[in-house]
């Protein structure tokens, strides 16, 4: 098994549950605005940001000389997510009781995709470029030809 496999996959379900939520939020934002007591403006730009969050994931998933720092920046993205979690539910009153719920349920997920791409990086180990780490060569197949 390529040691790439569980970044990329936890790389793509993260994607995927960003689309969904993303969507669903962005869809959803009036409905939400008050179950939430998040203002609908900044649910659908959540939202957005979401779907452009998971583009870059599956972008970096699929190109082997991006797999490593787009590894990097999705767990710092999550763990960024985390925080801002705890604080608002922790330290601010801006959210509904359902806001808060809501908020709490759907980072669960995030948690783990964070602690997924952790542990695929961590299998990666420092082991050279991105291109290495994958176990893909930055030359062509024609470059490969050549110099054969």
């Amino acid at each position: 098994m390529n040691d790439s496999n569980l970044l990329v996959r936890a790389l793509r379900a993260n994607a995927a549950y960003s689309i969904v939520s993303g969507s669903t939020i962005a869809i959803g934002a009036a409905a939400l605005d008050d179950w939430t007591g998040v203002p609908a403006w900044l649910l659908v730009a959540v939202g957005v940001g979401l779907i452009g969050f998971a583009v870059a994931l599956l972008v970096g998933a699929g190109r082997p000389s991006l797999l490593v720092d787009v590894g990097r920046t999705a767990v710092l993205g999550d763990v960024a997510w985390l925080i801002g979690v705890a604080a608002l539910v922790l330290a601010t009153d801006w959210l509904t009781t359902g806001g808060e719920v809501t908020l709490v349920l759907i980072s669960i997920p995030v948690a783990a995709f964070a602690a997924a791409q952790w542990l695929g990086l961590r299998r990666l180990g420092d082991r050279g470029t991105n291109a290495e780490r994958t176990g893909h060569s930055a030359a062509t197949g024609a470059d490969r030809r050549v110099s054969a």
